[in-house]
C-alpha cells in the first residue's frame, strides 16, 4: 500500500497552464531580487567593508561579485520566458546559493525561501507551457506534479515555522507589531497604534498564520485561503518596509499560492500529450 501510494504521488499529474503561469511570476520575483540585492552586494567591494564570510574561501572580490549578478540577471530572465529552462533553473538555484554562502550580510529569510522555490520548480517541466522552450518544441499537455506538492508543502511549513517562532517569542506582546507596522507607504495614528490594538494584531496575525497553513489544502476552504493571503500579503506591502523587499516577498508567495489552483489529475488530456517538457 506504501510503495503504491509513493508511485501514485510520484506519478500524478496535472496541467501544465497554471504551472507555467507560476513559473513567470517566480521568475519575475527573482529578477527583481536581483536589482534589490545588487547595492549590498556591490557594497562588498569595498576592500574597508565589514565582511563576515560565511566560509573563508569564498571572499568576495569585485569580479566574483559582478559575475554573480551577471549570472542572476541572466539565469532569472531565461527562467522567467522558458528558454534553456533546465539549465536556466540550475544556474539560478546556484548563484542564489552562492550569495547566501558568500557573506553572513547576504543572507535574508526571504532570499533563502526564493532559493527553495527556484530549486523545486526547476524540478518541474514549468516550461511545456508559455515558453520559449514550448514554442521551439513540443510541450507537455500535463507536468508532473511531485515537485509542485513539496513547494505546496514549504508553504505550510512556512507558515507553520512562523507560527511556532512567534510564540517562542515574546510575539504576542504587540511590541514587535508596534516597531514595524506604519513605516510603510501608509502611517497610522496613535489611536490605532495603541498596545491594545497591536497584541489583538499580533493574535490575529498569528492565527491567520496558522489558518493558512492547514486551509489552503482544503479545498473547500481554498478560495477563503487565497483572498485571505491577498488581503494579508497587500497590508503588509502598506504598512511595513523595505517595500522592495516585501514585493518580492509577496511575488515569491503568490507564485507558490498559484500552484493550489493545479488540479491533482487531468483525465481529459492524452496519456500520449504526458511528455517531457524541452530542456
Amino acid at each position: 500500500m506504501l510503495r503504491g501510494r509513493l508511485n501514485q504521488f510520484v506519478d500524478s499529474c496535472g496541467p501544465a497552464g497554471p504551472v507555467a503561469v507560476s513559473r513567470i511570476v517566480l521568475g519575475l520575483a527573482a529578477l527583481l531580487r536581483a536589482f534589490v540585492g545588487a547595492p549590498l552586494l556591490l557594497s562588498l567591494r569595498d576592500p574597508d567593508a565589514l565582511r563576515v564570510p560565511r566560509a573563508a574561501w569564498f571572499a568576495a572580490n569585485s569580479t566574483l561579485v559582478w559575475v554573480l549578478l551577471f549570472m542572476w540577471i541572466l539565469s532569472a530572465a531565461m527562467f522567467m520566458v522558458g528558454w534553456r529552462y533546465r539549465w536556466a533553473g540550475a544556474a539560478l538555484t546556484a548563484t542564489i546559493g552562492a550569495v547566501l554562502a558568500m557573506d553572513h550580510q547576504t543572507f535574508s529569510n526571504h532570499l533563502y525561501l526564493l532559493f527553495l522555490a527556484v530549486l523545486l520548480m526547476t524540478l518541474v517541466d514549468a516550461s511545456a507551457r508559455w515558453s520559449i522552450d514550448a514554442r521551439r518544441l513540443r510541450g507537455a499537455g500535463t507536468v508532473r506534479l511531485w515537485p509542485v506538492r513539496l513547494l505546496q508543502a514549504q508553504v505550510s511549513i512556512l507558515f507553520l515555522w512562523s507560527v511556532v517562532g512567534k510564540l517562542r517569542s515574546d510575539f504576542l506582546s504587540g511590541s514587535q507589531l508596534a516597531a514595524q507596522v506604519g513605516r510603510g507607504l501608509v502611517s497610522i495614528s496613535d489611536s490605532v497604534g495603541t498596545p491594545r490594538v497591536m497584541v489583538s494584531l499580533s493574535a490575529a496575525t498569528l492565527l491567520l498564520e496558522g489558518f493558512l497553513a492547514l486551509a489552503l489544502w482544503s479545498p473547500r476552504l481554498r478560495p477563503v485561503a487565497l483572498t485571505a493571503a491577498a488581503a494579508f500579503h497587500v497590508a503588509i506591502l502598506l504598512l511595513m518596509e523595505p517595500a522592495d523587499q516585501l514585493f518580492v516577498f509577496a511575488l515569491v508567495m503568490a507564485s507558490a499560492y498559484l500552484l493550489f489552483l493545479v488540479p491533482t489529475s487531468a483525465p481529459d488530456v492524452r496519456a500520449s500529450d504526458r511528455v517531457a517538457s524541452p530542456k
